[in-house]
């Protein structure tokens, strides 16, 4: 369910991207000065924040976001339950897909990949007829990657056991930071995702299903920092045992 409607006339051929950012029980780790500046500061982007039936302030400080920058170019979902992040994703997705915009991105509102990353990923669509930017956390001389022993190791046998099953060619599946066009993925989005941790492999190979082969670039990031209060940790690894099993009993 949305919880506000436009206060203003809305032209949305007007935005280049639409960019839907997941919370859930956030109120200590939403950046509020990060969003109000770069949401202000591009008016081309439409920010789609979804609360994901977060049970703290969550709420409230994504609709004082919303108000601080005169719901310009936000709008703020909020779903009455907890479904996970993917499925928030997916909630945020099938709203903007009324409008026509051609592409639609998605981050994590710990802003673990930066604002500026999706701009970088974003130009990559610039004269070709890519599908997906997918941003990839490799570890390179001349990147910042900050990431966790723990979640580079179990993140390496993960992606090595998705990738010997479905063989999509993809480094870092799990990585939050990714664009597609419009108009393929209002096709493969109309079903909730079956899985929490795994949407993202879901959507490609609900892509790949619809349409084949299709093209992709997967672009190392710059930057990337794990933030403090993840909700991955070591006890995740027997959801994450359940919901491979789930991944690979549904595709």
């Amino acid at each position: 369910m949305d919880s506000t409607a436009n206060t203003h006339s809305e032209n949305y051929s007007a935005y280049k991207l639409a960019l839907v950012i997941p919370f859930y029980n956030e109120e200590k780790r939403i950046m509020v000065d990060s969003f109000a500046g770069f949401v202000i500061n591009n008016k081309d982007i439409l920010f789609v924040l979804v609360n994901d039936g977060s049970t703290d302030r969550t709420d409230e400080i994504l609709q004082a976001i919303h108000s601080d920058t005169a719901g310009r170019n936000t709008e703020v979902v909020s779903l009455p339950k907890n479904t996970g992040k993917g499925n928030a994703i997916r909630a945020g997705m099938l709203k903007v897909l009324h409008y026509n915009i051609p592409f639609i991105a998605y981050i994590d509102g710990d802003l673990s990949t930066p604002f500026e990353e999706i701009l970088r990923l974003y130009n990559y669509f610039s004269g070709t007829d890519t599908i997906a930017v997918l941003g990839s956390r490799l570890k390179k001389l001349d990147s910042n990657i900050k990431r966790s022993l723990f979640r580079h190791i179990s993140g390496r046998i993960i992606a090595t056991i998705i990738d010997s099953r479905f063989r999509i060619g993809c480094y870092d599946t799990q990585c939050s930071a990714k664009i597609f066009r419009r108009d393929p993925l209002q096709s493969v989005i109309q079903e909730p995702f079956y899985t929490r941790w795994f949407f993202d492999v879901e959507l490609l190979l609900r892509l790949r299903k619809k349409m084949g082969p299709f093209k992709a670039l997967e672009v190392p990031l710059n930057t990337w920092e794990h933030k403090p209060g993840s909700k991955i940790n070591a006890l995740s690894v027997f959801s994450i045992t359940k919901e491979l099993y789930t991944l690979f009993a549904k595709y």
